[in-house]
């Protein structure tokens, strides 16, 4: 079970030798025979479970296709700035990192990939004169991992998709967007894994 429904998490299946995983990054008491948290740097202190129960805590245990990555030989190459705010209502978080871009002198090689579902169409002809790369905008896409491939540097939250990029070695400037998103913040910056959004993309002029 994957639901910040907390119903959900204590639902009764009498369904014999069925064991029930819930897959948390919260503390919420359930009666799950099996509890997941993939959180970085999670302390096993933070949950509270019964001695029948199992916790398996750490981002080892994150659901990921790294493998697959560990086993592609074919080298492709990094061509990708990806700008991805998915679901994030903010279009200023955008505009501020394709300012950034244009401070950083991007080269023109490189294009933009921005993942928005908030985006509208008089929202791209503004950015397309911000910078000199070519912009590919998508409103949403289940399959990121063909874009990680040939990713050279993202821009965006601290959720999931932090974790993904992780796994795949892209560097990151990011930003805490949701409240369950402030542990990933402070733990991966603390490790050094992240640049911090605010320091560099409010950063001071870069020549």
């Amino acid at each position: 079970i994957d639901s910040y429904n907390k119903k959900l998490h204590n639902i009764v299946f009498n369904i014999p030798f069925v064991k029930k995983i819930s897959l948390i990054d919260f503390k919420i008491p359930n009666n799950s025979q099996i509890n997941i948290d993939h959180t970085f740097c999670r302390s096993k202190m933070f949950h509270i479970i019964k001695k029948s129960q199992k916790l398996y805590i750490g981002h080892k245990y994150f659901p990921h296709k790294y493998e697959e990555v560990k086993n592609n030989k074919k080298h492709k190459i990094k061509n990708i700035i990806l700008i991805n705010f998915g679901s994030v209502n903010k279009k200023k978080y955008i505009k501020e990192s394709l300012i950034f871009l244009k401070r950083v002198n991007l080269n023109k090689q490189f294009k933009i990939i921005i993942i928005n579902k908030y985006l509208k169409k008089k929202d791209l002809k503004i950015y397309k004169n911000l910078v000199h790369n070519k912009i590919i905008y998508f409103k949403y896409t289940n399959d990121l991992h063909k874009f990680y491939e040939r990713t050279y540097f993202t821009i965006g939250g601290c959720g999931i998709s932090l974790y993904e990029r992780s796994f795949f070695h892209i560097p990151s400037i990011a930003k805490s967007v949701a409240i369950n998103q402030r542990y990933n913040f402070k733990n991966f910056l603390v490790k050094k894994c992240i640049l911090d959004y605010r320091q560099y993309i409010y950063g001071p002029n870069i020549k």
